[in-house]
């Protein structure tokens, strides 16, 4: 399963586009904050994170994504 439809799932979301901006955001980030980062491609995680907070983010490796996550706090991961 694509990271982004497993956050759609995890989060009650319809539609994967409910992710981005979504008022859900803590949801979205208490489903982040369980997930294994090696059980998706880097590219994966670029490609979802930079979706799903509207922001262009680039990581090189899976460490940089659990890094990345624990370090921001919900309000941070949306902010514009």
């Amino acid at each position: 399963m694509e990271l982004l439809e497993y956050l759609r799932i995890q989060t009650d979301c319809i539609y994967i586009s409910d992710l981005r901006g979504s008022k859900r955001y803590h949801s979205i980030c208490n489903a982040l904050y369980r997930i294994d980062a090696q059980q998706y491609s880097l590219q994966e995680w670029n490609d979802a994170l930079s979706y799903i907070t509207s922001k262009s983010v680039s990581f090189s490796n899976q460490d940089e994504v659990i890094e990345y996550l624990s370090r921001k706090t919900s309000n941070e991961l949306f902010q514009k």
